[in-house]
């Protein structure tokens, strides 16, 4: 009787759960784990989870923030090694002390301080990436792209296979453009697989930064602060601004999917809600989940009927679909928010 529950159990579980956790019954299996680069950022904390759930072991790499929640805390499946990924002197000396089967490349680039030394850094850090990889004998490596690749298309949603502009309207999209041709031309050459994950907006807990609207507003209303819509980095201040914004967790669980699927067919996945968020949407979850918060935002001077978002019919034919709507979601970082947490 308790194998027939279990068996039922089992088949309840969405498509993309079972094949994850099939994984864990692989011979062998057990020894290995899956590589994180910048697994100490938001995203990076996020997928180390994503990829425990799923039943992974999991090292994540810390260069210069170091910090643990709760969920990740304690884990005996979870190593945590320095590393500064341009150096490749520590990418290979992490092989010599761990069996490492998978990696996921998500170290930011921001193009900070002198031009020459940050395009150096980042193109140095996806050469080591797949320098490890083919040392390793790693399968795939999934590493982190952006929306911004698609700026200049005009098609919306932006899908997969849209050819992409030579021109980049800031350092990162360009960095993604530069990683996605080198692993598209070095990968297949060395026996890997290099996966880009072309990333929405990531929303949630963790995020050290209040330059997005979500994270600005839950910040806000969770502490009794006053809205401050100077910090806003690209989101536009109007009520029907927008973008494709995906909650952290469900973003993390579609890069586990895809750094664990057994078998992928494109070199290109958008990772997103495959919707447009509008701030007025933001705004009237997080006035109903705080009674009495109210920020008021200005219509676009020009109303803008469409705005970026990302086709992402490649990520559910993995079996994923995202866990959290717009009130979920923003009702989950509050209570993160209220429980101390700092970001």
């Amino acid at each position: 009787m308790l194998q027939a529950w279990s068996t039922a159990r089992t088949l309840a579980m969405p498509r993309e759960v079972r094949f994850l956790q099939s994984r864990q019954n692989r011979v062998g299996y057990p020894s290995s784990m899956i590589l994180v680069t910048g697994g100490m950022g938001f995203i990076g904390l996020h997928t180390a989870r994503a990829l425990r759930e799923a039943g992974a072991r999991v090292m994540i790499t810390r260069h210069r923030v170091e910090r643990m929640p709760d969920f990740l805390r304690g884990d005996p499946e979870v190593v945590v090694e320095p590393l500064d990924v341009g150096d490749a002197g520590a990418f290979a000396r992490l092989g010599d002390r761990h069996r490492i089967e998978g990696i996921v490349h998500l170290a930011a680039h921001l193009g900070a301080g002198d031009p020459i030394d940050a395009a150096r850094g980042a193109l140095a850090s996806i050469i080591n990436v797949l320098d490890a990889a083919r040392s390793w004998r790693v399968k795939r490596v999934t590493f982190a792209s952006t929306i911004g690749v698609y700026a200049g298309v005009r098609e919306l949603p932006y899908r997969e296979d849209a050819a992409l502009p030579i021109a980049s309207p800031h350092f990162i999209p360009c960095v993604k453009k530069t990683w996605e041709i080198t692993a598209a031309q070095i990968a297949g050459r060395i026996g890997v697989e290099a996966i880009a994950l072309r990333l929405g907006g990531f929303w949630g807990p963790l995020k050290t930064s209040r330059n997005a609207m979500p994270s600005l507003l839950a910040h806000a209303a969770a502490r009794g602060e006053p809205v401050d819509l100077g910090q806003l980095l690209f989101d536009e201040p109007t009520a029907d601004g927008g973008y494709d914004m995906i909650y952290a967790e469900d973003g993390a669980r579609a890069i586990a999917t895809l750094q664990l699927a057994d078998r992928l067919v494109h070199r290109a996945y958008n990772v997103g809600a495959g919707r447009i968020t509008r701030n007025r949407e933001l705004l009237a979850a997080v006035g109903e989940l705080v009674p009495g918060f109210a920020v008021e935002l200005p219509a676009a001077a020009v109303p803008r009927l469409d705005a970026e978002h990302l086709d992402i019919t490649r990520l559910q034919g993995l079996g994923w679909a995202p866990r959290f709507d717009v009130r979920s979601g923003m009702e989950r970082y509050l209570a993160w928010l209220r429980a101390g947490n700092p970001w």
